[in-house]
This record gives C-alpha cells, structure tokens and sequence, in this order.
C-alpha cells in the first residue's frame, strides 16, 4: 500500500518547512522562506561567516544596509542548496505603510539582480495589512511574486486573492491554539479556516493559491488533502512517509462550487470592518506582527554584537549565546516557542531534544557550533 506522503503528493504539493540551511540541503525544497528567525539560526554556523563578516565589512556603519547584504548573499546560497523558489519576507516593522513596503521590495529585488540572482526564482512575502495588502498589488503588477503571510481571516483572504497576490499562507496551528484557549469548539479550527479559503478561491474563480503550515499535527496535514501547498516539518515529512492507510481528498473543486456561499467585495471599508469583528484574524495578526518586528530587531541588534566580536575577535559559541539571550525574554534559562515568536520550523531545528524549550547549549549543538 502506498504511503500518505505519496497519496497526498497526487494532489497537493507537499514542501518541507526548512528550518535550517542543513535542512534545506538535505531536502532540497521546491520553496523556502527566508525568515530572519532563518537568518538569526545562521549566524553563528562557521560556514557562513564569510558571508556575514563581507557584509558587516561593507556597511559597517549601516546595518540595515548589512542586514540587506546578508539576505542577498543568503538567497545566493539557498539557490546553490535548492533548485526551488525562495520566498523573502519583508520588514514585519513597514506592515502599515504601503509605499514603504513597495520601496523595501523594490531595492531589495534591484539589490538581488544586481548581485547576480536570478530573480525569477525570488518572491515577497508580506504581512496582509489593509496596507500590505495594496503593496503586493502594485509589486504584483510589476511583475514581482508575493506571498501573503499571517493570513487568518476570510477578508484577509479575499482581499489578497482580489489583489492578485500569487500564494497565501496561513498558521493552522496558531489558530487551533487559538479557539483552544478562546471556545469549547470540539472541530479543529485551523483546519475549517483553510478549507473555506479554498471553498471561497475555487468557487469564484480566484487563482491565488494557498498554503497551510504550522501544523501541530500529521491529522490536520491530512484534513487538508487537496490544498494547494501543505508545508510541513521534517518531522511530519517523516510520519507521512511512513504511515500506511488509504487517503480521503477532502478539498476538491467539486466541494467548493457545491458549497453555499456568497461572493465578497473587500474594499478598505470592508475589510476593517470584517477586521474588527474577527477576534482571532485580530489578534492573530497583531500577535504574528509583533514577533516578526521583534526577530528583525533582534537581528539587527545580534549583527551589531556580531560586528563588535569580529572586531574583538570573540568566538562563534558567544554569537549563539547572543542569540539565546537576545530571546530569553524572562530569563529563566530556556526560550519557549512563545518568547520565539519565530518560524516554527526554526524553533524545531534548535530545540534538539523536543522538549518545548531551547536552552544555550542546544542553539550550539542544534547549529553546528561545536563541529
């Protein structure tokens, strides 16, 4: 009999969540997302201090203008692990400001080209604000791929699939989370808000394609049969490739143009509106807002120290205690994927022993520090 992982592959594309530079070699994604939680995991691997200290080199008085140069020469290397696309998030700390989002991703993509990249294979990932939303639009219309991330309500949805935003992405996890703490509801949540994203795209027609991630679990990968794109933990890559049974598609085009459902114009107006009535979208999005602003000025903060000890000559184990430090917000010793606030997948890749909790020395050994 064959595996869920092949069944599931007839009809959905399956991408490993890459929580590292190592996983990404090792599986050679179709699609990588350039997070600076992904950045922040790299600094302290030795190989890629070239990379970093050519940067802090460069633009030792600019470190915006470094941070830039690191993600550039980062991309270049995930093109050299991977023959997939590469997906980039922009500055979660411009969400609200439409113009500064277009003129963030337009030199980033200038900068690309000018080092070289193909930039064919480089998309934008950009929060969907009201304003994020308006961005991708105009980027979209100049021929530059965006993703749409922290995309928890239906509003959110459609007025990125009106914008012609090329992939949304949404945090099932976080949402199931989310009606835990908030409701008795005995249905998985997560997995019903991406199945009427589907339902609302497939009956009205709208290309956007979605992308579920942040799974807790092999079930919910397997409620959502038939989405467009599944990313999923190497862990869970594994439990899929290894479980047996047979494969119910649930999510089909046949389904959704059954489905009792009404067309929605999202305009601003609307879209607040829907906004301020959708707790979890709310909530869920001034959360996901914050911790992506927070990893970006953690790293800016991180490659500020890191400029002090290449200058001082300190070691690599101090970059990732830097690391460890910069996170553990309540100092208690460990960091909780809640103070992370990152990518999942990169959290995953540093807590070694799965316990919940990074301590100091699994960022050394989960990074390759002591190699």
């Amino acid at each position: 009999m064959t595996t869920f992982l092949e069944q599931l592959s007839a009809y959905t594309r399956v991408v490993i969540d890459a929580g590292d530079m190592r996983a990404v070699a090792s599986f050679q994604p179709p699609e990588v997302i350039l997070s600076p939680a992904l950045v922040t995991a790299t600094l302290p691997m030795p190989q890629y201090q070239t990379l970093i200290t050519n940067a802090l080199a460069q633009y030792p008085n600019a470190l915006d203008r470094a941070l830039q140069a690191v993600m550039v020469g980062m991309v270049q290397e995930i093109m050299k692990l991977t023959p997939g696309r590469v997906a980039v998030d922009v500055d979660a700390r411009l969400a609200q400001d439409q113009q500064a989002i277009i003129t963030y991703g337009e030199q980033f993509m200038e900068g690309l080209g000018g080092a070289g990249v193909d930039v064919t294979r480089v998309g934008l990932r950009i929060p969907a604000t009201w304003a994020g939303i308006r961005a991708g639009e105009v980027l979209q219309r100049s021929g530059i791929p965006c993703h749409a991330s922290l995309v928890f309500g239906l509003h959110q949805a459609l007025g990125c699939a009106t914008a012609g935003f090329a992939v949304i992405s949404t945090l099932v996890g976080r949402i199931l989370d989310w009606y835990k703490r908030h409701s008795n509801e005995e249905r998985d949540l997560g997995v019903q808000v991406v199945t009427n994203f589907y339902n609302h795209f497939r009956k009205f027609n709208y290309p956007t394609q979605i992308m579920g991630s942040g799974f807790r679990n092999v079930g919910q990968v397997l409620a959502l049969a038939g989405c467009d794109f599944l990313l999923v933990s190497p862990g869970l890559w594994s439990d899929l490739h290894q479980s047996h049974g047979r494969l119910v598609r649930q999510l089909t085009p046949q389904s959704a143009q059954s489905a009792n459902l009404h067309p929605i114009v999202v305009d601003q107006t609307t879209f607040a509106t829907l906004h301020q009535a959708d707790q979890m979208a709310r909530e869920k999005l001034e959360e996901g807002l914050r911790g992506y602003s927070r990893s970006m000025d953690n790293l800016t903060s991180l490659l500020a120290k890191r400029l002090q000890q290449i200058n001082s000559g300190s070691s690599l184990s101090q970059a990732a205690h830097m690391i460890f430090q910069t996170y553990d917000s309540d100092g208690d010793g460990y960091v909780t994927r809640e103070e992370w606030l990152g990518s999942d997948a990169v959290f995953d890749a540093m807590d070694v022993d799965r316990d919940g909790k990074i301590t100091p020395d699994e960022i050394l050994i989960g990074l390759g520090v002591y190699l």
